[in-house]
């Protein structure tokens, strides 16, 4: 995949690898799938079809000798061989120092695709020690975790969002806990009771985050209860509030929060939320709070959503009022 995620073409077919040689070697490697092949000319050379096993080994040797753009090609080209198990070499580079950040950081990533559970127990030490900088051999250890087979991994990264020696990690731990798609009912109820021992926002962000990707209605009615709680964050509640948007909690339940609350940014932001759904009773929501006898900056507020919106029924609506004596 290519620029954007909505133009994503996959293609069945051979894999075809170009690589250029330079004075020193392998300086760059093109991957495809499929489609057409220009015919050998000039000084390139056609090695013609090669054992996936083989190009796979190969490619795996030489990336290790790459970092960047060149070194992700290349472990591109190894991975999609078919019939190769690079499972273990993978991890092999990602575990040894000497290998460029860049380089094991992609090849950790890989194991998410291609490891397995005994892979749980290195792939959780990486984690600890990957560094909590962005875009980390950690964070692409926490990624593997989260998407290996059978949801082997959860166990680790639930241990990881409560031990792991970096805020950073811990973090992204409840990240890829809420991203994992096999998490389960009691990962959840975990998240959600780790959230008043959480030791700082951002853990308590994701946790709020990973609450959105749950389809079970405890979790959706506990970002309602965040967001209804006048004791706690502003910023927490109107995250809650944002993600409850983003899930699939209600409209309805979210135009509640409106009238249950009484801080007025709180307030504001679950006019924002509601501006942001198409359905019938958001828009009826908005419209009651324009025409409604509260705060008139609010009323506003809801008049300038609604003005966003391209509907004519609700043209007219503000067209009446306007007009109105």
């Amino acid at each position: 995949s290519y620029g954007r995620w909505t133009s994503t073409n996959c293609r069945r077919g051979p894999a075809r690898v170009a690589v250029a040689i330079g004075a020193g070697g392998v300086e760059s490697v093109r991957a495809h799938v499929g489609g057409s092949w220009e015919a050998a000319s000039g000084r390139v050379v056609d090695l013609g079809a090669v054992s996936a096993p083989e190009a796979a080994s190969y490619f795996l040797d030489v990336a290790e000798k790459l970092d960047g753009r060149a070194a992700r090609n290349t472990l591109l080209a190894a991975v999609i061989a078919d019939s190769a198990d690079v499972g273990a070499r993978l991890l092999a580079i990602g575990q040894r120092t000497s290998n460029a950040a860049e380089t094991r950081r992609r090849a950790v990533h890989w194991l998410g695709v291609f490891g397995n559970a005994s892979m749980v127990t290195p792939l959780t030490e990486l984690a600890k020690t990957g560094g909590e900088e962005k875009k980390s051999i950690a964070d692409a250890a926490l990624f593997a975790l989260s998407r290996l087979p059978g949801g082997a991994g959860l166990p680790s990264l639930i241990e990881l969002a409560r031990s792991a020696p970096s805020t950073r990690s811990r973090a992204q731990a409840v990240f890829w806990l809420g991203q994992s798609g096999a998490a389960t009912a009691d990962d959840f109820r975990f998240l959600r009771d780790l959230f008043a021992r959480a030791d700082s926002r951002q853990m308590q962000d994701q946790i709020l985050m990973a609450m959105s990707q749950s389809d079970d209605k405890e979790g959706r009615q506990w970002l309602l209860s965040v967001a209804r709680d006048e004791n706690a964050p502003v910023e927490s509640r109107k995250k809650a509030i944002f993600w409850a948007g983003q899930g699939g909690v209600p409209t309805a339940d979210i135009a509640g929060i409106y009238d249950a609350v009484s801080n007025r940014t709180v307030k504001e932001h679950t006019i924002f939320v509601l501006s942001q759904r198409d359905d019938k009773a958001a828009t009826e929501k908005l419209m009651s709070i324009v025409n409604g006898n509260g705060d008139p900056e609010l009323r506003k507020k809801a008049l300038f959503w609604l003005g966003q919106k391209d509907d004519p029924a609700v043209t007219k609506a503000i067209s009446d009022l306007v007009m109105k004596p």
